[in-house]
């Protein structure tokens, strides 16, 4: 995997993983797996998919007080895909995020589709209302879902029982744009099927409850072993992935 750029990025450096990863880090790498990726592929694929949530300069919450600057409007509207955008808008930067995803993926730029896929598995989580209705919106850019959070409502929460059926919709959207010859199909049915039936609402206890403690392990095991290989991501490179979604 080639990178962009030779000088080190020292915020990645400083990851603390945890639990709360689940939806953009370990998800990723399990998804991938069953869709017959190779194993280096699905790592750096979850990698820089979690990517944008532990760098400031990408983070939401590391952006949060730059009101009025374009940079945060990036950030918000298209990195983490809270546009406040209706049913409509949803759906059809879904659609760019997906296609671009595949597009890099068949390059074998999973950089690049791991950033994409950061806003993709956002597009899901960062939506009121019943998953893949008329009554679909986006949360929006001016505090994201800061209330929600405060509230206890964390729609970032996986196994919530209210975001559970958006996180099927996104890993079986994410199956089918990943899916090679060597999909394990049955897998990632046994999956969703574990996912829709856990009794554990919060993510830490429903990673023991489905046996995902070695997912969650090898993910960052690669991570700390690797992570001297990561280079700088620039704003402008970052921008440059985004140019054609809406």
């Amino acid at each position: 995997m080639s990178e962009k750029n030779d000088s080190l990025d020292t915020d990645v450096k400083k990851m603390k993983l945890r639990y709360a990863q689940h939806g953009h880090l370990d998800t990723p790498y399990l998804i991938a797996r069953f869709a017959g990726m190779q194993e280096i592929d699905a790592l750096w694929l979850s990698f820089y998919s979690e990517y944008p949530d532990e760098k400031n300069d990408f983070s939401a919450v590391g952006q949060f007080l730059k009101f009025g600057t374009e940079w945060r409007k990036f950030v918000y509207e298209k990195l983490h895909s809270l546009h406040g955008g209706d049913y409509e808008k949803i759906a059809k930067r879904r659609n760019q995020l997906k296609k671009a995803i595949k597009i890099a993926v068949a390059e074998s730029d999973m950089r690049k589709a791991g950033l994409l896929l950061h806003a993709f598995g956002d597009s899901f989580a960062h939506t009121k209302g019943a998953y893949n209705t008329h009554d679909e919106t986006a949360y929006g850019s001016v505090i994201g879902h800061a209330f929600e959070g405060i509230c206890f409502h964390d729609p970032d929460k996986a196994f919530k029982v209210s975001n559970r059926q958006k996180y099927i919709g996104f890993i079986t959207q994410l199956f089918e744009i990943l899916k090679t010859l060597n999909a394990d199909v049955d897998g990632f049915n046994n999956y969703v099927f574990q996912v829709e039936n856990a009794k554990c609402t919060r993510d830490d206890c429903a990673i023991d409850e489905l046996n995902l403690k070695p997912v969650h392990r090898k993910v960052n095991l690669f991570l700390k072993d690797n992570i001297h290989y990561i280079k700088v991501i620039t704003k402008e490179e970052l921008e440059s992935i985004f140019t054609y979604i809406d």
